[in-house]
């Protein structure tokens, strides 16, 4: 009896052995530090691992990126890691639920002059998602009641609509400003303001971005 009983607690301390190790819960500076060199090519590893510790300590060290201009973390999260990649470019990562999963939003914004932004999605282990989780807006989207009410002269005049994107990780939506401010001359802006809303908000469902009216 005695020999059986120290069997089975010799098959239990070798099944706790074996159980594989739960991996601790991914965040957001996991995702940034083991993106692929695609995704940041002008930062390696090393240099995304130096960047978070940097912001960590409270330093204002700036990481030199392969084009000799300077990277830095600017703000961290779990779920939220926003970088100054260039003088004219920087990213936001955020992490999103879906359904069981966790999904990656990446948002790079680029200076065109004016802030210009896109976003697109992954897993997270950085396969690219194609099912269409946002719609980016047209110029109709962007229109007020007063470029509605002109919206051939609107549309004719703003072919297009320039927005500064960020994902507001506490109400759960993605903020796109109007930066067409800075792309007309001041007079040109001038003209055509009334016809645009400033700001357009899509909250994440857990499915998709949808518009917020």
């Amino acid at each position: 009896m005695i020999r059986r009983i120290y069997s089975i607690i010799a098959v239990i301390v070798l099944l706790v052995v074996m159980q594989p190790e739960i991996p601790a819960q991914i965040t957001a500076a996991d995702v940034f530090v083991n993106a692929p060199a695609g995704v940041f090519p002008l930062v390696d590893r090393n240099k995304r691992l130096d960047m978070i510790d940097y912001y960590r300590s409270g330093s204002s060290t700036p990481t030199t990126n392969d084009l000799t201009g300077q990277s830095r973390v600017t703000a961290l999260a779990n779920d939220d890691i926003k970088v100054i990649m260039t003088a004219a470019s920087r990213y936001q990562i955020s992490l999103l639920p879906m359904g069981g999963d966790t999904i990656v939003a990446l948002i790079k914004t680029v200076n065109t002059p004016a802030p210009d932004s896109y976003v697109e999605f992954y897993t997270i282990d950085w396969k690219k998602i194609d099912k269409r989780l946002f719609d980016a807006p047209g110029t109709g989207d962007w229109l007020s009641e007063t470029g509605k009410k002109n919206r051939k002269d609107a549309e004719d005049s703003v072919p297009f609509v320039l927005a500064g994107y960020e994902y507001d990780r506490e109400t759960g939506e993605l903020v796109l400003t109007n930066t067409m401010a800075e792309y007309y001359a001041a007079d040109e802006y001038e003209r055509v303001k009334s016809w645009l809303k400033p700001v357009l908000s899509y909250r994440w469902t857990g499915k998709k971005m949808k518009l917020v009216k």
